[in-house]
């Protein structure tokens, strides 16, 4: 059986009583004969007799939501647990595969910082990137890492700033150790 379309809109999806959303909603208010919500009056309620933004904002306030079985002061995630304790037992069970997406994402992030400030030492020529490091120009690669937290974060600042040149060079690890011991590459 189709159902047709009472209110006149032909284009839009038909819901309750043949019509669609927004003329529903209209005759839902005027023909309504429940009490008006005690939030909003011109709007239609729903449980508790609210309207549909303040029921949301009740529920999310957890008022009547499901509590951890954990924390019971905190709300449901999954499983009856609160999100940090669902997030530390989902981080234990698939540790090897988020470890793995880890090394995965540094590798790529690594190669294209690489490849972007030059792809091969400055003082010898060496392209090989197992063998190739970020040297810091002004002398502050700890306190870089320190601020961005770790290589990771040193790294996607790097690319994050367009790959500045003036700041970073590619030195292969001998090249490097030699420039921050002894001033000079070779």
């Amino acid at each position: 059986m189709i159902k047709t379309n009472e209110c006149g809109h032909t284009d839009r999806r038909h819901h309750a009583r043949g019509k669609c959303s927004a003329c529903y909603q209209k005759w839902r208010m005027q023909n309504d004969t429940r009490p008006a919500a005690l939030c909003h009056p011109d709007r239609p309620h729903y449980g508790r007799n609210m309207c549909n933004s303040c029921w949301v904002l009740w529920r999310r306030n957890g008022t009547d939501s499901k509590r951890a079985k954990c924390h019971p002061d905190r709300s449901h995630h999954s499983f009856g647990l609160c999100t940090l304790c669902y997030q530390r037992q989902y981080s234990r069970k698939n540790s090897k595969r988020l470890l793995e997406q880890k090394r995965k994402r540094y590798a790529a992030t690594r190669s294209t910082v690489i490849q972007e400030l030059g792809g091969k030492c400055e003082c010898c020529g060496e392209h090989a990137k197992q063998f190739l490091s970020i040297h810091h120009r002004n002398r502050d690669g700890q306190d870089h890492r320190k601020r961005a937290g770790g290589h990771d974060g040193m790294l996607r600042d790097i690319r994050d700033r367009g790959f500045p040149t003036d700041k970073y060079a590619i030195l292969c690890h001998n090249c490097h150790f030699g420039k921050e011991w002894y001033g000079k590459c070779h």
